[in-house]
């Protein structure tokens, strides 16, 4: 999903992906600026790759959040999320927060739920 452009892309699996054109509106844009305040994503410190995962096919994962001149940006693994000691801390926690509300206004929408079914967006 890259909201400053304007467009998802969903992996379907076998098939090619699809990008189509999804626009968040400005009270969902809101909405996710909110759950960045309450979690005070812009105070979290970097995610580090725990050591407690096994090895196996991963995607990285980019979110970048920005409100007026300020932005931050956070990247990992995928597989990081197999980490139990990583998925206690208050940062995966927060990160994670406000990606499940983002996927959660995307998967809402009617131009995503009329795609394929299959895979996960991006």
């Amino acid at each position: 999903m890259d909201t400053f452009h304007g467009h998802v892309t969903k992996d379907l699996g076998a098939h090619p992906d699809t990008t189509i054109a999804l626009v968040l509106t400005p009270g969902e844009l809101d909405s996710v600026y909110r759950k960045v305040e309450e979690v005070r994503l812009f105070e979290v410190p970097d995610l580090r790759a725990p050591d407690d995962c096994l090895m196996r096919p991963n995607t990285w994962v980019r979110l970048v959040i920005r409100a007026d001149t300020t932005e931050r940006s956070f990247q990992w693994e995928e597989q990081w999320g197999c980490s139990d000691s990583l998925r206690a801390t208050r940062s995966w926690k927060s990160l994670m927060g406000v990606i499940d509300l983002i996927r959660e206004i995307v998967e809402a929408k009617p131009e995503y739920r009329a795609l394929p079914p299959g895979g996960r967006y991006e």
